[in-house]
C-alpha cells in the first residue's frame, strides 16, 4: 500500500515536472525571454536585499 502511494507521488510529481519543462520551453522561445530575465533578475535583488536587511536587524 505504501509503496504504491509512493510510486503513484513519484509519477505526479514526474509528471509535473514534465509540465513545468514544457511551459518553460515555450517560454524561452518567446521574444520576451529578455524582459522576463530582467524582471527575475529583479526580484530577485528585492528579495536578497530584505533579507540581508533582516539580518542586520536582527544582529543589532
Amino acid at each position: 500500500m505504501i509503496f504504491k502511494l509512493f510510486i503513484f507521488g513519484l509519477t505526479h510529481v514526474t509528471h509535473s515536472a514534465l509540465i513545468l519543462l514544457q511551459s518553460l520551453h515555450v517560454l524561452l522561445s518567446q521574444k520576451y525571454l529578455c524582459l522576463v530575465h530582467i524582471i527575475y533578475l529583479y526580484i530577485s535583488r528585492l528579495l536578497y536585499s530584505d533579507l540581508l536587511f533582516r539580518i542586520k536587524w536582527a544582529w543589532l
